[in-house]
């Protein structure tokens, strides 16, 4: 068997540049050193519990297309689903005083922002008007 690329490292960008070659008709051999795949995504166990080591939170992946995320870009041209959990807000900020829900819906971000800062959520809209 020919070989058109090897890849070096089983990393999210090998295996990504990896995956797309393959899709578009080239051989590809992927070689990696550690004995799983994924470079730092990838779990481990200690003491029964088992721990993710690698990115554990993705924004831009539902279906709303065309989408920016470059992560959606790949698996739509290599044909790939991913069973996507939505959750809103998808975090806080801590501050001294309290926290501040970061919400992946604009309408509701805003009238967080809102509540917090009148004149802070006009300057976010104006901001947004001019990108």
């Amino acid at each position: 068997m020919s070989i058109d690329v090897i890849v070096i490292g089983s990393g999210i960008g090998g295996l990504t540049a990896a995956a797309l070659l393959a899709r578009y008709g080239k051989r590809v051999l992927v070689c990696e050193s550690h004995a799983i795949a994924g470079g730092a995504a990838h779990s481990f166990k200690r003491r029964g519990f088992e721990f993710d080591s690698g990115p554990s939170f993705y924004c831009g992946l539902g279906n709303q297309r065309p989408s920016l995320n470059p992560l959606r870009q790949v698996l739509d041209a290599l044909g790939e689903s991913l069973q996507v959990v939505p959750y809103d807000p998808m975090g806080h900020y801590h501050f001294p005083d309290g926290t501040f829900p970061v919400y992946s819906d604009a309408s509701r971000y805003r009238e967080a922002v809102a509540q917090i800062t009148p004149t802070g959520a006009r300057e976010l809209e104006q901001f947004e008007k001019r990108l």
